[in-house]
């Protein structure tokens, strides 16, 4: 799974891979910092990406793309149902805010990592 942001900073994109490990891409700075999530992080994310958990946050999707390049909580995930923006100040459904929730504080804290 692959979260981007671009409206606001820090701009950029987390990569999370089967194995833990992680690759966080600074666009503003055009630095790249590579580590591995914490146990209890990559269980929670493999919980997210799992069914139907993945396919109930896709649900809430925004329907304008473009919306993650202005909304300053707009987020864009990819994974295996492809990529789909979230604003999360429009996201209704509890389950699916906790998970956006989780993934973007994630986002925010490997961003920060030296």
């Amino acid at each position: 799974m692959a979260v981007s942001h671009v409206a606001t900073a820090p701009q950029g994109s987390l990569a999370m891979s089967d194995d833990a490990s992680y690759t966080f891409l600074n666009s503003s700075t055009k630095t790249e910092t590579r580590g591995q999530l914490s146990t209890s992080e990559f269980n929670e994310l493999k919980a997210i990406v799992a069914s139907p958990s993945l396919e109930n946050l896709y649900q809430q999707r925004n329907a304008d793309d473009n919306a993650c390049n202005q909304a300053e909580d707009g987020y864009v995930l990819s994974s295996r149902l492809g990529s789909a923006c979230f604003v999360i100040s429009t996201v209704s459904d509890p389950a699916a805010k906790e998970d956006l929730d989780f993934v973007t504080t994630l986002y925010q804290e490997k961003s920060e990592a030296k």
